[in-house]
């Protein structure tokens, strides 16, 4: 066995498992902020509108975190709009009304989701997305403005933010991350499809 080789592995090993614990307070800062940034894609492609296709019908994004799913239909001439989360780190996941927002609740913990949807019409909505799980211990924060514009041949759809800005609190500490993600939907049925029968 190679001894340097085995203990360069567990000393980088070690470091990462570090790098990933929450920031100690000196003792003498209070309201201790770190700010971190880039978490997610760090660089995107600006990709144009299309007044092709049409809002009504299931929709879905995945990454390597999470499972997206959007139900969307035209009542009075503007779209209502209905969102479903599912994480593949843990076990959090919701759905919304159709209005684009839940209470839920992970590990016994109270959560808050909502789409805050501003304007809409037959070509964009845009609105803000806040999000919030309180714990006894932690607390964690993401809000941003986001707009949502159909592309392509009007089978996607771009969701995408200026800044989402999340905020993990800790005590006294706060870790805030900022990016500027930007999601791609696929239209999957004409239909308001089950979760189930999305090509996850």
């Amino acid at each position: 066995m190679n001894t340097k080789k085995t203990g360069l592995s567990v000393a980088l090993a070690l470091l990462c498992a570090l790098s990933w614990l929450p920031a100690q307070d000196s003792g003498d800062e209070k309201d201790k902020k770190e700010q971190f940034t880039d978490w997610g894609r760090t660089s995107r492609q600006v990709i144009p509108a299309t007044k092709a296709g049409v809002w009504d019908g299931t929709w879905f994004y995945i990454n390597r975190d999470a499972r997206m799913a959007m139900w969307l239909k035209t009542e009075n001439g503007v779209p209502q709009v209905k969102f479903r989360y599912g994480s593949l780190a843990s076990i959090e996941g919701f759905e919304t009304d159709w209005e684009g927002n839940v209470d839920y609740t992970i590990r016994d913990a109270p959560a808050h989701f909502s789409l805050n949807i501003s304007k809409r019409d037959a070509d964009r909505i845009e609105g803000r997305w806040e999000w919030e799980v309180q714990t006894s211990k932690a607390s964690r924060v993401e809000q941003g403005n986001y707009r949502m514009y159909r592309t392509g041949d009007g089978r996607y759809f771009v969701m995408e933010f200026d800044n989402l800005e999340r905020v993990i609190s800790r005590g006294e500490n706060d870790r805030v991350f900022s990016s500027s993600p930007s999601w791609t939907f696929r239209k999957a049925s004409k239909r308001l499809a089950l979760w189930d029968e999305l090509p996850f």
